[in-house]
């Protein structure tokens, strides 16, 4: 299996592009805590954080409060929609929906058996539908708290089939900017590390 993983780093077809706009930090990289191990270690979480390196404003008991709620969540490469819901109800922080882990999402077919995966949409907020056609950086929807989340966040993997808990995939991001400080390192080509803050280029 791992010799199989490697392989697929190496040939990823997709460039991908970050599915969001301005600076967002990786609250959970690749093999990080429960939700990203296994067959779901090539993933990643993406949260805004504001003064104070904090998620929200006051103490967060409702999603308004939360940055990244309700923010444009973009398509990270072209492709083919199989796969969009939004009829999942979005949490109140901190409860989660573990029936419906997965929440409100989209799924994109890049071609090559490479798949992007989008997790944790605005109820009713997506705009695209089964069989639409995307280009990079097109609005899918906006940034909810549906499934399993405690609070408002997207989830991002790239993976092996069009399905709801295929298999990840290893995936580096293409062109994008990691902000240490007051000191910015442009990346060609890299895997998003967890406490990044990062943009696309």
């Amino acid at each position: 299996l791992n010799r199989h993983l490697m392989v697929r780093r190496i040939e990823q077809r997709v460039r991908l592009s970050r599915p969001v706009h301005g600076i967002w930090y990786v609250s959970n990289g690749n093999n990080s805590q429960h939700t990203h191990s296994g067959t779901s270690a090539y993933a990643w979480d993406f949260i805004v954080l504001g003064e104070y390196h904090r998620s929200c404003r006051g103490i967060g008991t409702e999603n308004e409060d939360y940055y990244s709620f309700g923010l444009p969540i973009l398509a990270p490469a072209p492709g083919t929609v199989v796969k969009a819901t939004d009829s999942v109800r979005d949490n109140t922080p901190p409860n989660t929906n573990w029936e419906q882990s997965w929440g409100n999402y989209v799924i994109i077919d890049h071609g090559n058996n490479e798949f992007s995966e989008i997790s944790h949409f605005k109820q009713h907020s997506v705009v695209v539908r089964e069989g639409d056609k995307v280009v990079r950086g097109q609005l899918l929807g906006y940034c909810g708290n549906s499934g399993l989340s405690i609070a408002p966040h997207i989830h991002y993997q790239l993976q092996s089939a069009g399905i709801i808990g295929a298999d990840t995939l290893p995936a580096k991001f293409n062109d994008y900017i990691i902000y240490k400080g007051t000191t910015k390192i442009y990346i060609k080509e890299g895997v998003p590390k967890e406490k990044e803050f990062i943009s696309n280029s």
